[in-house]
């Protein structure tokens, strides 16, 4: 069957495409699979609209697991490794996956934090230093630590049997609201000033 990293042609269950998909993880091979032949379970990513589906291959054939797709979340306005980062800790959430959307959303923050400079001391000292410089309001910077407290104890080895989901989905919303106000906020403010002086300004005269 080879890897499973070859590239495969389906319909794409969120931008309904009929495109390729480039399979980012094939993993291990199952026995028993459809019509009696080997299967190979496989994530894979749409060309067009790059969302992840997984499912199993088995030569030509390709069957999503549970008809589903594992949907990430833009943030624009927000650097491309942070976007990418907090967009992966969803399709951890969707995928069943709540350490890594947790150690992702500790993670997406500690990186803002460095993004703008505040390079030292732990996470904690990082959220504060946000915080003493205006670049985020009190309940963000509350919101941050809860994210940080949710990150730590897996990133520690404090885990528990069972995440609650709400608790998954309340750490990524708080970790939505940082990059609001660090990155996305700002940026759209910015860009309003600049439509506005740009209407404001005369016209260039032509000669």
């Amino acid at each position: 069957m080879g890897d499973g990293r070859e590239r495969f042609a389906v319909q794409c269950p969120v931008c309904d495409a009929r495109t390729q998909f480039d399979p980012v993880y094939g993993g291990k091979t199952l026995t028993n699979g459809m019509r009696g032949a080997s299967v190979q379970e496989v994530a894979a990513e749409c060309c067009v609209c790059q969302s992840l589906l997984i499912g199993h291959r088995s030569g030509g054939w390709f069957v999503p697991a549970d008809g589903r797709a594992i949907v990430g979340k833009a943030f624009p306005d927000v650097p491309s490794p942070i976007a990418a980062a907090a967009s992966q800790a969803y399709m951890c959430s969707q995928a069943g996956a709540p350490y890594g959307a947790m150690i992702l959303a500790r993670a997406v923050i500690e990186a803002t934090a460095k993004e703008k400079q505040i390079v030292t001391g732990g996470l904690l000292a990082k959220i504060d230093e946000l915080h003493s410089q205006g670049v985020i309001r009190e309940y963000v910077r509350a919101g941050a630590h809860e994210v940080r407290h949710f990150g730590n104890e897996i990133a520690h080895g404090d885990l528990v049997a069972a995440i609650d989901p709400a608790d998954v989905e309340l750490a990524l919303e708080l970790m939505g609201e940082v990059l609001r106000e660090v990155f996305q906020a700002p940026a759209r403010v910015a860009a309003a000033t600049a439509k506005r002086q740009a209407a404001a300004s005369p016209p260039q005269q032509t000669t």
